[in-house]
């Protein structure tokens, strides 16, 4: 019974001092983390003043603007969206009306990772290098840019680091109010 409890009490200290140090780290990670990480071959200054035009711009897009859902889903299925959905004339599946609360999501800790350019070749789109695109995520294709959530990373073609939004960024944005971007 003596052995137990000081197996419980080791297991509740141990775990104390996790949380305790997870917490601290937490909030010092918290408080230094950038608007935006550069990853890429732009130099820094650049980076973050277009970094910021691209996030302001998808802000005023998600909070003035009906929203597609469903985007890459309509492009790989080859179902383009009526364009009244654009403007709420009619009821779209996959869209939402403009969401004013996106103008004040800020950037944190978004991430722009350069990966290497697709190469020109059979089955490639652009026949010429650099290519400027890259293999989309779970290998569906090729694309100028693309997202990975949770935290927010876009990857850009290393050719075209400025491929980073707006429509990456509003992924960030409309991913943070807790929609569902998985066709986006």
């Amino acid at each position: 019974m003596e052995n137990a409890r000081r197996v419980l009490a080791a297991a509740l200290a141990v775990t104390a001092s996790l949380f305790f140090a997870a917490c601290g780290a937490a909030t010092q990670m918290g408080a230094n983390t950038p608007a935006f990480v550069n990853q890429t071959s732009m130099r820094d200054t650049d980076f973050q003043t277009l970094a910021a035009a691209k996030w302001s711009q998808a802000q005023t897009e998600t909070s003035s603007q009906w929203t597609d859902l469903w985007a890459a889903y309509r492009s790989l299925q080859n179902e383009p969206a009526d364009p009244n959905c654009y403007t709420g004339a009619i009821s779209c599946e996959g869209f939402i009306p403009p969401i004013p609360g996106a103008a004040s999501v800020a950037p944190k800790g978004i991430v722009v990772q350069a990966v290497p350019d697709v190469p020109a070749g059979p089955g490639t789109p652009n026949q010429s290098n650099p290519t400027r695109i890259i293999s989309c995520v779970g290998g569906t294709g090729f694309c100028n840019a693309y997202v990975v959530l949770d935290p927010c990373n876009i990857n850009v073609p290393a050719s075209t680091p400025d491929n980073m939004g707006p429509y990456e960024m509003q992924n960030c944005i409309l991913h943070q109010l807790g929609y569902d971007v998985s066709r986006r």
